[in-house]
């Protein structure tokens, strides 16, 4: 006859099971955070590539339309298609570079000219809002507040204007990913149809019916968004440029190109986009704020 040897469980008190749980999840906060930045540092490694993949696929998918219309109503294969819409965009760059740049940099360069003359009326401006603010008894002092902006703005410039190798070097950096993003997109707009083809065809009948919904509402949604925003943003820049101009507002080709940058941002773009171009107009044309506004 055999007898089994039992082990009666581990009395533990109150205050023993409560510092247990306590180390438990300690230990589980600590290796939850190590993981994290285990994760934060891979992908920071690897940022670069994915935010030129996903550039590339970005470009790719807006160009895709244009290119399919030119293939299905062209004699031309997908590849010439491909190669028309990047020589027609290059053209439309290159028209809108040459007639816009001459402008913007003159402007660009009277801001720089007369930039003091801006922070004189604007410490003008400040004081006689604290005086305002002083007489209505408001307890604010904007003063010591805006005493504070020239010195970090020429901190900005000191550093940029020292740091000139890594600004060129920065450049060139940009220039050479926007030109292997405009590779990868090439690559994609040829071959992409035809990999996610030859995806669909290894997946099941239903799951190929699933894909295929899939796609098509990422075309429609993400799509939508994509060139809704852009468009948007262009309207955004000629209306304001279109309502800059006849009041005299200064530098008003580079606040429309800046505001119809910023429009495509989600969310906050319309925010963003309205700060420069109500600060300039009330340093520049005071007289017309109101209309501006």
């Amino acid at each position: 006859m055999v007898f089994r040897q039992y082990h009666s469980p581990v009395n533990l008190s109150t205050r023993e099971r409560q510092l247990l749980t306590t180390l438990v999840v300690l230990l589980i906060v600590l290796v939850t955070f190590q993981l994290l930045a285990d994760i934060t540092e891979i992908l920071s490694r690897v940022a670069d590539v994915v935010i030129i993949f996903v550039a590339a696929w970005a470009v790719s998918y807006l160009l895709s339309p244009l290119v399919n219309r030119i293939d299905q109503r062209t004699p031309l294969n997908r590849a010439l298609s491909v190669v028309v819409v990047y020589i027609g965009i290059a053209f439309v760059l290159a028209g809108t570079l040459a007639l816009a740049v001459p402008g913007l940099v003159n402007q660009l360069n009277d801001l720089i000219v007369r930039a003091p003359e801006y922070g004189d009326r604007a410490a003008r401006e400040v004081v006689a809002l604290q005086q305002r603010l002083e007489g209505a008894g408001v307890p604010v002092n904007v003063t010591d507040l805006y005493g504070q902006v020239p010195a970090k703005l020429s901190q900005i410039a000191g550093e940029i204007a020292a740091d000139a190798l890594g600004f060129v070097s920065a450049t060139a950096n940009v220039l050479f990913n926007f030109t292997l993003v405009l590779i990868i997109a090439f690559i994609m707009l040829i071959d992409g149809d035809q990999l996610w083809r030859r995806f669909i065809a290894a997946l099941s009948p239903e799951l190929r019916s699933e894909a295929e919904l899939l796609r098509q509402s990422a075309d429609r949604s993400f799509g939508g968004f994509i060139r809704g925003s852009l468009i948007l943003g262009l309207i955004y820049g000629v209306a304001t440029l279109a309502i800059l101009v006849p009041l005299g507002v200064p530098f008003a080709g580079v606040l429309a190109v800046l505001s119809g940058l910023t429009m495509i941002i989600p969310f906050f773009g319309p925010i963003i986009a309205e700060i420069p171009v109500l600060a300039v107009t009330l340093l520049g044309a005071p007289d017309v704020f109101i209309w501006v506004l």
